[in-house]
């Protein structure tokens, strides 16, 4: 299958400069074409598996053969994924699970693309009508006075086509990997993928420059300023203020101290203990509670029965974590914790993030009719001395009392 331009016997052919590039002679891009209209010649078919190099490396070739036939419904799609991701993009910098309107879509993936893709109809719609108008006036400043709405409005949305789908792409396997809008936000892990688009995007604006010289021949000055480099300028401007943006609401987020003023309390019959008013807590069943912080940490309470030795149930703990990521390695131990005796030990672990370093403690007390304790704080080093203050909270007001067969 190949991408073939229609192609008109009756029409002059093309003159040389025009077909030159695509039999290899290079006679340089056409002149300015006052009325925005192509005529692609037959012999311009690129194969449908060399379409999405042909995009990357030799822009002016490819849109010269797909633009004059490229469906409307293409260009919309790629238009609503650009939407979609322009939509991520700001609930990401507007990213706080305390918020009483935004809070909520930070727990469901389905409410997140629901959302999104209504929101995306309307940001399709603006960047065709609006954007598509200015990118056509640009084009009129670099010669080419009646530029073809249609062949125009092709180019500029489907010079991002790498941008968006790699965009879409790692927002779905986001939504695969992670539970929830909150937990993607909040991972320090290295997304590799993530940065795929932002690679695309400082690129797009090279292919949409070659494109416009050879399907309308603008005008090479002004072209170079007002499709490649004032656009690439304003993408670096705008990921600089982003990242700075993102920095700061870290910052703040990871600098809130615990608020050990006004706790909240847990209690039911085997456990209860206070612990900061803005922390999260999560019963996973009766005898098994995660407080969270804001900071990328976590207390895990469990009350179980074992006949294992505490030792024993925390090599069994450590194993868990090292089976998702984590290379533990010792680092001290202690002996106590909520005023009972038992083995605590002490791991770092330098290699599961690339931005941070972890530390994690694991105390196991054995009780009356072979019931266990078990403690586990995980935390990023750094944080610690924020944290400090909640984990003591915690720890000060725990008591147990275990119930069960």
């Amino acid at each position: 299958m190949s991408i073939q331009p229609p192609h008109d016997p009756a029409n002059t052919p093309r003159p040389a400069s025009l077909d030159g590039p695509i039999h290899g002679h290079d006679h340089g891009p056409p002149p300015p074409n006052p009325d925005g209209n192509v005529d692609a010649s037959p012999d311009s078919a690129i194969p449908l598996w060399k379409a999405p190099f042909a995009m990357l490396f030799t822009p002016g070739r490819f849109f010269r053969s797909f633009a004059p036939r490229c469906p409307l419904a293409f260009v919309f799609l790629l238009a609503y994924m650009g939407g979609l991701m322009k939509y991520d993009g700001r609930m990401q910098m507007r990213y706080d699970p305390t918020h009483p309107t935004f809070g909520q879509f930070f727990d469901s993936w389905g409410l997140y693309w629901g959302v999104g893709a209504a929101i995306a109809l309307l940001s399709a719609a603006i960047v065709v009508a609006v954007g598509g108008w200015f990118y056509r006036v640009r084009i009129r400043w670099c010669g080419v006075p009646n530029a073809d709405v249609r062949l125009s409005n092709t180019i500029y949305i489907t010079a991002d086509t790498f941008t968006y789908f790699s965009g879409f792409l790692a927002l779905s396997v986001a939504s695969i990997r992670y539970d929830n809008p909150a937990e993607y936000f909040y991972t320090t892990d290295m997304d590799w993928l993530a940065l795929l688009p932002l690679v695309f995007l400082l690129w797009s604006p090279v292919m949409s420059y070659r494109a416009l010289r050879e399907v309308f021949g603008i005008n090479q000055g002004s072209g170079l300023v007002w499709f490649l480099i004032l656009p690439v300028l304003m993408r670096l401007v705008a990921l600089v203020l982003i990242a700075i943006g993102m920095l700061l609401i870290g910052f703040s987020r990871f600098a809130e101290p615990p608020d050990t003023d006004q706790p909240a309390v847990f209690a039911n019959g085997s456990i209860t203990f206070e612990y900061p008013g803005n922390w999260d807590l999560e019963v996973q069943d009766e005898q098994t509670l995660v407080v969270s912080p804001p900071q990328d940490a976590m207390v895990k309470l469990l009350l179980y029965q074992s006949d294992e030795a505490p030792l024993d149930e925390i090599e069994y703990t450590v194993i868990g974590l090292e089976a998702v990521g984590f290379e533990l390695n010792e680092h001290g131990s202690f002996s106590s914790y909520a005023g009972k005796d038992g083995e605590g030990l002490v791991y770092r672990d330098t290699q599961y993030s690339l931005l941070v370093d972890y530390e994690l403690r694991v105390f196991v007390a054995p009780l009356p009719d072979q019931w266990m304790l078990e403690a586990q704080h995980l935390y990023v080093t750094d944080d610690a001395n924020t944290l400090d203050p909640g984990f003591d909270l915690i720890e000060r007001t725990l008591r147990v009392t275990p119930s069960g067969p």
